[in-house]
């Protein structure tokens, strides 16, 4: 199902460090003093060009996928559906379909777990994708800290001093972009970046020991469907559309939740008035314009409960395919 779009959600970011973070970029300091034993991964602006520290979209999306694996395997504890071992060799998705030999893409999508639906595999590619995060004015000075492993048997220095470079401050916009969903995946997303946001998930390196924790915004949220040039029967105002709604033609091959997979935002949004015009329907929530992460902390903070109340709306079908796959529901 990557050759046909029918729907699309993009989400706009703003990631605060709530604490000291680092991402580490794997380039030591070498025989060079001056230079800290591990540094902040960087690149230049996007808009300005001078060198930045950044939030690499790798590490974004391994956050949050690792922390969905995490929920799946919570809420399907004990149920016939597997989820993905990402410690083993055998217990995933790749080594299953090739001992099926599988190669039909509809026939690969019905068979992985529910998080290789949503982020792929080595075999079928990721429906959802995240964006490197830039903060609003390049960020190239950074405080160090000193460090050193303590020894367990002797209480003394094992190793060390060493330095680390970290981020304090910065705000960091990016995007993402799930397309092609069924609604309880839109679920298993809100509920992760949900559990970020209220820092139960650490970035970056040395979470252990007290980095990684951020404050994150959901700044603003749109809803596309490519290729409706009429509403027919359908309120993309007032309704969000899973693939199953929108392909019945889909429906047996991929084994999508089916016809009724849409439910009411429950909250009004802004309408693309050109979108009919485009083929492109669109509903927008959340703040206006293109520089979301140079927005005070009020503003972000308000715009981060409207689209929790709208994501709040797919709590339901996440429920009912959990407990269709024989998961733990409350």
């Amino acid at each position: 199902m990557h050759k046909r779009r029918v729907n699309e959600l993009r989400l706009q970011l703003v990631i605060e460090p709530a604490g000291p973070i680092l991402i580490k970029s794997g380039v030591e300091s070498g025989a060079d003093p001056t230079l800290p034993s591990m540094n902040f991964v960087r690149t230049n602006h996007p808009r300005s060009g001078r060198r930045t520290i950044y939030l690499p979209g790798s590490s974004l999306k391994g956050v949050i996928r690792s922390h969905s694996e995490r929920i799946l395997h919570t809420m399907l504890a004990g149920s016939q559906t597997r989820v993905c071992n990402p410690l083993s060799r055998n217990d995933n998705c790749a080594s299953r379909l090739r001992e099926q030999e599988i190669v039909d893409t509809a026939q690969q999508y019905r068979a992985m777990c529910p998080a290789c639906r949503t982020f792929g595999h080595m075999t079928n590619a990721s429906h959802f994708f995240s964006a490197d995060a830039y903060p609003a004015a390049a960020i190239d000075e950074l405080p160090v800290r000193q460090n050193v492993a303590i020894d367990r048997l002797s209480g003394g220095v094992a190793v060390g001093p060493f330095d680390m470079e970290v981020a304090l401050t910065g705000k960091f916009g990016t995007r993402l972009l799930l397309y092609n969903f069924e609604l309880w995946q839109v679920g298993l997303l809100a509920l992760a970046l949900r559990d970020i946001a209220a820092g139960r998930v650490r970035v970056g390196f040395a979470k252990s020991r007290g980095l990684g924790e951020v404050r994150l915004y959901l700044a603003q949220m749109e809803v596309s469907y490519p290729g409706r040039f009429g509403g027919g029967d359908f309120a993309f105002d007032q309704t969000l559309y899973g693939v199953g709604a929108l392909a019945p033609d889909l429906l047996a091959d991929y084994g999508y939740v089916g016809a009724d997979d849409r439910v009411a935002y429950g909250r009004e949004g802004h309408m693309d008035e050109s979108g009919a015009v485009w083929g492109r329907p669109s509903i927008r929530f959340g703040l206006a314009g293109d520089d979301p992460e140079g927005q005070s902390t009020p503003t972000l903070e308000a715009s981060h409960q409207e689209i929790m109340g709208v994501l709040t709306s797919t709590m339901a079908p996440w429920t009912a395919f959990i407990r269709q796959q024989g998961g733990v529901t409350v």
